[in-house]
């Protein structure tokens, strides 16, 4: 599998999710089983790893470097010019969210994590065609 294939595949989870995402987004919790928002709970932290681990391989195809962390990876990719820096602090804010989701720093009710799905959503579509243009 070359490099351009390990982007693309991620790319393509991310894209899956975001459009999973999308199609609950519309819907009030009240409406919504237990498992659905379990599910949605999976999709944001997946959705959110798919988009930190694209940008840990470009950086470390494309930069040459190895990020600290999730927060640095991005931004290496943004300094570098190749993902635009108006959306950097949304994919900031979803790696936030990821983290308190997976170590349950707090809770996050799910009205707060749908509202964050519905105003994330266009940040996450601008990551893909961004980053598509990587592959």
């Amino acid at each position: 599998m070359t490099d351009g294939d390990r982007l693309a595949e991620k790319l393509a989870y991310l894209s899956e999710q975001t459009e999973a995402l999308a199609g609950i987004a519309s819907r009030e919790p009240a409406t919504m089983d237990a498992w659905v928002l379990r599910g949605v709970r999976y999709a944001v932290q997946t959705a959110a790893e798919a988009l930190i681990d694209a940008c840990y391989h470009v950086s470390a195809k494309r930069l040459h470097r190895a990020p600290a962390n999730a927060h640095d990876a991005v931004d290496a990719v943004v300094r570098a010019g190749l993902l635009p820096v108006e959306h950097a602090q949304a994919w900031h804010r979803l790696i936030g969210l990821r983290n308190r989701l997976v170590h349950g720093y707090e809770t996050i009710s799910d009205e707060r994590l749908l509202d964050a799905v519905r105003t994330g959503l266009d940040d996450l579509r601008a990551f893909l065609d961004a980053a598509s243009g990587l592959v």
